[in-house]
């Protein structure tokens, strides 16, 4: 299994052959739900899963499934790839597969959550193999669990915190202009706004632990500046990061580690865990 440096690597590697974006937040409130995307449904799936249906249960029809129902979400992508890996042709009528890696670049949703590359890889999907041949629709009968990196730029990131679903219990209101990312300090530096006054928030990895720190400073010229505030308003930012879920309609990512890549204008690479109770409704923006 490769490592997390390694896959920090091939992904900067990606990223800096492309440009654009996916998605990201906190505990989230359901997405809105768009008025009708029947049109475009059928058009993909004449186009995409064409080739597959009706050849019976494969692998190849599950990845082309994920695809579309992937490519339905987005409102931009420059590429959406899913392997879908098998241990026994008998555990595939049995709906069991895995690992599955979903792997994409330039991805963007209707709502404005970018991100420059992605790859999440689930451990196994038991998937209802009825559904599957009759409706040609992919339904998880339990959970899948797995993890996913998620490579941010400068505008990215700007993207994900003033995010209309990205809440904190603090009501600081962050600024998606002026986001900094200095891979040789290790720090991403972004600003916001908290009891009518300007802060400046400075994010980078724990030193010892897979935790990410956040710390506050006031960013008031000429201000009188309460240490006992700052020290408070930083350790609840941390928290908040490290233990913030995001929750696209049925599939939860969380926090688990971060690094900085140096590119031109620098890139944070998260590692998420990931849980997929049920693939995100096509008719929902994000």
């Amino acid at each position: 299994m490769q490592s997390f440096s390694t896959k920090l690597f091939l992904i900067a590697f990606l990223c800096a052959k492309s440009g654009y974006a996916f998605t990201t937040s906190s505990i989230i409130t359901q997405p809105k739900r768009l008025s009708n995307n029947n049109e475009k449904t059928t058009s993909l799936y004449s186009s995409i899963v064409g080739n597959n249906i009706g050849t019976g249960l494969s692998s190849g029809l599950i990845s082309s499934l994920a695809e579309v129902a992937l490519k339905l979400r987005l409102q931009h992508q420059q590429s959406v790839n899913c392997i879908v890996n098998m241990s026994s042709q008998q555990n595939l009528f049995r709906g069991k597969v895995g690992p599955v890696t979903v792997k994409g670049r330039g991805w963007g949703s209707r709502l404005g959550l970018t991100c420059r590359a992605i790859e999440a890889t689930v451990d196994q999907c038991d998937l209802d193999v009825g559904r599957v041949l009759r409706d040609q629709k992919l339904r998880l009968e339990t959970p899948a669990l797995g993890q996913a990196m998620v490579a941010l730029d400068p505008v990215d990131f700007g993207n994900f915190i003033t995010h209309p679903l990205m809440k904190n219990q603090q009501n600081v209101a962050f600024s998606k202009d002026d986001v900094v990312m200095d891979a040789q300090a290790g720090t991403v530096t972004f600003y916001g706004t908290f009891q009518k006054q300007q802060w400046k928030f400075i994010l980078s990895r724990h030193p010892t632990k897979e935790r990410a720190l956040i710390r506050v400073v006031s960013n008031e010229k000429n201000a009188a500046v309460d240490d006992s505030l700052t020290a408070n308003l930083s350790q609840i930012m941390s928290d908040f990061f490290n233990e913030m879920v995001f929750e696209l309609d049925g599939t939860f990512l969380t926090f688990r580690d971060m690094q900085l890549t140096p590119t031109k204008n620098g890139l944070l690479m998260l590692k998420l865990a990931i849980k997929v109770r049920k693939f995100p409704s096509p008719g929902l923006d994000f």
